[in-house]
């Protein structure tokens, strides 16, 4: 897998590589990574180089995933288009890998409401669980 950057030498780096510290480093020895696009510096005149800029003009989600038990524990933010802001929804699951190269799905929470009836049977360590689903900071 490989990836490439692409930047203006006369602007400031607008991309910032995180690293969750939840996360265990897998056997390639590469550390997973987020990648968050920050907004421009508002120039003299008010406006940034994203005003000039079109936006994705239908819904967006984003995802975060954290490790946990035998899979991970998922977090989505809709967004109504591309613009940002905060999410009109959120929501959260556990994902497992099947044997059989399937996966095992399980809702957790929708817009920080943990769901009724989540099964320890399926979901290892259920509080836990809820603890990494990554929400929306107001």
């Amino acid at each position: 897998m490989g990836f490439s950057l692409v930047w203006k030498t006369a602007q400031q780096p607008n991309e910032v590589c995180i690293v969750n510290p939840e996360m265990q480093t897998p056997a390639s020895g590469r550390l997973p990574i987020t990648s968050v696009q920050l907004l421009p510096i508002a120039r003299a005149s008010g406006k940034t180089d994203v005003d000039q800029e079109p936006v994705i003009q239908r819904e967006v989600t984003v995802f975060t995933f954290v490790p946990h038990a035998t899979g991970a524990v998922i977090t989505g933010w809709n967004y109504k288009d591309g613009a940002g802001g905060k999410p009109t929804k959120q929501f959260c699951y556990f994902s497992s890998p099947n044997a059989d190269r399937t996966k095992t799905l399980v809702d957790l929470a929708v817009d920080r409401k943990q769901l009724p009836s989540i099964s320890e049977a399926i979901v290892p360590n259920v509080d836990d669980a809820l603890s990494k689903c990554q929400w929306f900071e107001d």
